[in-house]
């Protein structure tokens, strides 16, 4: 059950539809950080490619989009990477690309791809550090979410990507529904991306302390997928990531499951 020094070895499940093309499955482990509760997902897949998500579980409490506004921060530097810019620049240098966050009504995620495991395990590190540890520069506020410029004119790049979505037949039909199936105190009664009249009352205290309240690693999962292996992930990249890079209060706990190991064998997952 042992991985390392930091990390666990939780569970491992065979991915059945692997079989189809004649193959033994794909198999999936998960691993889990003895100190902040991080959890890792290896999805073994065979390919030249490699992909990368960490997956934050958020709730949407409102339809000011506040998650939203967040992941349009998150990534322009961290504490350990501060300079913006920063990681869109080692990505390139390392045939990484698609990076990108994606915010839902009970999660936001981060994504990326990579030409091969080294390259992925080189961007690991430097992605979890501004997911984890972001900046969070308040000047960087108005251009990111909104603002009005010297010309009266609305804008933002939250603010424009919504102004271009809201008014979509399909979205005020599914959001109208949403509203009627759901109480207002679901997340999926909301609107995760934020009404452009209410993006202007989000606070830069309001954006911290979202991030604070569901962005600590006990409540955060990694999940890669392509020829990866535990040897290289968790062994040479993750287990010599300092301890106290990444600490944990455990203030959220939602979509935090209780994880069993089975057995030795991995086990068929249909």
């Amino acid at each position: 059950m042992c991985a390392g020094k930091q990390y666990t070895k939780l569970d491992s499940v065979v991915y059945e539809n692997g079989k189809k093309d004649g193959g033994a499955g794909h198999i999936v482990t998960m691993y889990e950080n003895n100190r902040c509760g991080l959890r890792v997902v290896l999805c073994k897949i065979p390919g030249a490619m490699c992909s990368l998500e960490i997956i934050v579980p958020t709730l949407a409490t409102d339809d000011k989009g506040t998650a939203h506004a967040l992941e349009h921060l998150v990534l322009r530097g961290s504490k350990h990477y501060p300079h913006c810019g920063y990681l869109t620049a080692f990505m390139q240098r390392n045939y990484c690309a698609g990076r990108n966050g994606m915010t839902c009504a009970d999660h936001t995620v981060y994504v990326a791809s990579a030409i091969s495991e080294k390259a992925i395990g080189r961007l690991l590190p430097v992605y979890l550090d501004h997911v984890i540890n972001p900046l969070l520069d308040p000047q960087q506020l108005p251009t990111q979410v909104y603002q009005i410029n010297d010309q009266g004119h609305e804008g933002g790049v939250v603010y424009n990507e919504m102004l271009s979505r809201e008014d979509k037949p399909d979205d005020i039909v599914i959001h109208t529904m949403l509203k009627k199936l759901y109480p207002d105190h679901s997340p999926y009664a909301h609107y995760p991306g934020g009404y452009t009249g209410l993006l202007s009352t989000i606070t830069h205290k309001e954006i911290v302390d979202f991030h604070s309240e569901f962005y600590d690693p006990c409540n955060i999962t990694v999940v890669i997928a392509g020829s990866v292996t535990e040897e290289h992930i968790i062994s040479e990249v993750l287990e010599k990531i300092p301890p106290d890079r990444f600490t944990t209060q455990c203030k959220s706990t939602w979509g935090r499951h209780c994880l069993q190991h089975r057995g030795k064998s991995p086990r068929s997952l249909k």
